[in-house]
């Protein structure tokens, strides 16, 4: 059997750790304990938010599977295919089509109704708290700006309109606070 190896992380500072040299470590065993052969040219390492389908190394990897060079993917665990259960299970339906399965480190992927059940409702769990970190972030941005400061790693508007003022009460800054804390008629969630 000819083996793919798939291993993510979500940014480019987990990139600097270990994880991705954890994750391939554990894939090769996995290969070796089954007897596969490990296709070096089909070694994916990427750092990309699980949230999004449209991911270069995934991208290749996928081609790699329309042209049947591989047998197996193996993951270190199924989360490192992305947060979206439903796209999870179109990854594997997608690959399934071209003779070719997943394959998971730290748990065997059941492709049956009943086993794929547990891995969807991890995936929904993964989405909904994807979803919550990022309403919690846009609350806390629209918070600090409506109390009139800063946000945290963006720099103060330098235009002559706006230049020596990021406070409240400068154009550029209320007209931010509107914008991030909903003073629209409807806010970024279609509340009034």
């Amino acid at each position: 059997m000819r083996a793919a190896i798939y291993c993510r992380v979500s940014g480019a500072k987990q990139e600097k750790n270990s994880s991705l040299d954890t994750q391939e470590a554990g894939c090769r065993a996995y290969a070796a304990e089954q007897g596969w052969t490990v296709v070096e040219a089909h070694v994916y390492r990427e750092a990309s938010s699980g949230a999004y389908l449209d991911r270069p190394k995934l991208n290749r990897l996928r081609e790699a599977i329309d042209r049947r060079e591989v047998d197996r993917v193996i993951v270190w665990h199924t989360d490192r295919f992305g947060r979206d259960p439903n796209e999870r299970i179109y990854l594997r339906v997608d690959a399934k089509r071209s003779g070719v399965l997943y394959e998971s480190v730290t748990g065997p992927v059941d492709v049956t109704p009943e086993g794929s059940l547990p891995d969807f409702v991890a995936g929904y769990v993964a989405y909904k708290e994807r979803a919550a970190i990022i309403r919690r972030t846009v609350e806390g941005r629209a918070a600090r700006v409506r109390s009139g400061k800063r946000l945290v790693r963006c720099k103060p508007r330098t235009r002559a309109s706006t230049a020596g003022s990021n406070r409240a009460g400068s154009g550029a800054t209320d007209s931010a606070a509107r914008s991030w804390a909903g003073g629209s008629p409807r806010n970024r969630w279609g509340k009034r």
